[in-house]
């Protein structure tokens, strides 16, 4: 049995050199996206979702309020029980009234 793998070929290809040529690229500004807080974002979520799913959120965030889980692991916990509908569907709720 082999144990070792040889490449048999060596595959390499070359790009445009983009050095000289930043003025020919646009640049596009970017428009800074809002701030949403975790608090304003419960109240209006609580407007789509089941009471049952909004204890489960809530539970979610003061566990995250005492450091117990990482604001990502609140965030994945959130996505999973809202849905990225009713997320999206709050999130524009919230920047429109502002």
């Amino acid at each position: 049995m082999n144990s070792h793998i040889l490449p048999i070929f060596l595959v390499s290809f070359k790009g445009p050199l983009l050095l000289g040529n930043y003025s020919k690229i646009k640049k596009i500004p970017l428009n800074p996206t809002p701030r949403i807080k975790f608090s304003n974002l419960l109240r209006v979520l609580s407007n789509f979702l089941h009471p049952s799913r909004m204890v489960l959120i809530s539970k979610n965030y003061e566990d995250f309020q005492k450091n117990k889980i990482s604001k990502m692991v609140f965030v994945q916990k959130l996505r999973q029980i809202a849905g990225d509908t009713s997320l999206l569907k709050s999130c524009h709720d919230i920047v429109s009234k502002h």
